[in-house]
C-alpha cells in the first residue's frame, strides 16, 4: 500500500481505521471469512507448509 498522503484525502480516513476494531472490520470484509488479524496469516501459511 502506498502510505504517501493522497491528494484526495482518502488516506486520512484509512489512517484512522488502521488502528482499533475498525481495521479488523475492514479485513473481515476483504477476506469474506472469519475475522483475521495480520498475525494470523503467517501462522496459517506456516501450518499449511508443515502439512505439505
Amino acid at each position: 500500500e502506498n502510505l504517501a498522503p493522497s491528494p484526495f484525502g482518502k488516506k486520512k480516513k484509512n489512517s484512522k481505521a488502521n488502528s482499533g476494531p475498525q481495521a479488523r472490520k475492514g479485513e473481515e470484509k476483504i477476506n469474506g471469512l472469519r475475522p483475521t488479524t495480520n498475525q494470523d496469516v503467517p501462522r496459517v501459511k506456516a501450518e499449511q507448509r508443515g502439512t505439505e
